[in-house]
């Protein structure tokens, strides 16, 4: 008796298992909610297509908006999908209507916890081997959630010194116009442009930090921004070279598009960078060489 007594709860307790490890297919309750976000966080790495969806299509079940747990936990399952499984998670996005949509781009808007990393989500994306236009679909739908990360971890302004090889003369002789303080200054509208004869190659910026930093990534928008004819009548980054303080360097290349591309750096300990031009996208009217803008990510280290 004892010995069936034994089985009857082992049974009793796959079961429960079982079930609890169960997809959801419809959510009819609060309870479901939870279920489909436990589901999806136990098979991260295995889950398929339809349940991905289904999930994705949660945050906009009306069941779902209003419940707590599901709002917090959801939100943090959300991002460990496009860290560890980005090719699918924006391969399937396109499939939900425009309330689903606009329910999920709120969610990447607004992560719940600061300890989400936006820079290993956004690696993730540029490693995966998804189209160069997916990746750039992906790094657009996690901008406004990216823009708030590098906010607190970039390097400021002013924490650093700009200098660079050479300036453009602006319009009625502006020594300054086009100068180098235009990379920080978060408008599209202005750029550095380099003032040397020819393409522009082997012109540089130094970027010398007050301190010791940590630095991690890299974010430029590799021309001049200011419109599309002003973009492609100009010169265009495409290849640089980084020098750091202790002389090590590595190298960087850039696709020919109009959007801020990010490029994940081997981490180190610098008190500069020296960003040297090494090839460049030749534009349809000027040999001058743009960039709009420069974001370093990293900190001061401790």
């Amino acid at each position: 008796m004892i010995k069936y007594f034994k089985y009857f709860i082992i049974n009793i307790i796959l079961i429960q298992s079982l079930s609890a490890s169960q997809p959801i297919h419809t959510i009819e309750n609060t309870d479901d909610c939870v279920k489909v976000v436990s589901y999806i966080n136990e098979n991260i790495d295995t889950i398929d297509s339809a349940d991905l969806l289904q999930f994705l299509k949660s945050f906009s079940n009306d069941h779902c908006i209003n419940n707590v747990e599901f709002s917090e936990w959801g939100n943090e399952v959300l991002f460990l999908l496009m860290e560890r499984r980005p090719q699918v998670f924006f391969g399937i996005i396109n499939q939900l209507n425009s309330r689903e949509l606009k329910a999920l781009q709120f969610q990447t808007n607004n992560p719940v916890s600061d300890l989400i990393d936006m820079k290993k989500i956004a690696d993730s994306i540029m490693k995966s081997e998804m189209s160069d236009e997916l990746k750039t679909r992906a790094m657009d739908f996690i901008s406004i959630a990216l823009e708030k990360y590098i906010e607190q971890n970039i390097i400021k302004k002013e924490d650093t010194s700009i200098t660079c090889s050479s300036v453009l003369t602006g319009p009625n002789q502006q020594k300054d116009y086009y100068g180098s303080q235009n990379l920080f200054d978060g408008s599209e509208k202005t750029a550095w442009v380099e003032g040397a004869k020819g393409d522009g190659i082997g012109e540089w910026i130094l970027f010398d930090f007050n301190s010791s930093c940590q630095i991690s990534g890299l974010r430029i928008q590799a021309g001049y921004f200011a419109s599309k004819s002003t973009y492609s009548n100009n010169n265009r980054v495409k290849e640089i070279e980084l020098i750091y303080s202790d002389g090590l360097s590595e190298s960087l290349n850039f696709s020919d598009i109009m959007e801020w591309q990010y490029k994940s750096l081997s981490p180190r300990i610098t008190k500069s960078v020296k960003l040297i031009i090494k090839d460049v996208y030749n534009g349809s009217n000027y040999q001058d060489t743009c960039i709009s803008g420069i974001q370093i990510w990293g900190n001061k280290s401790e």
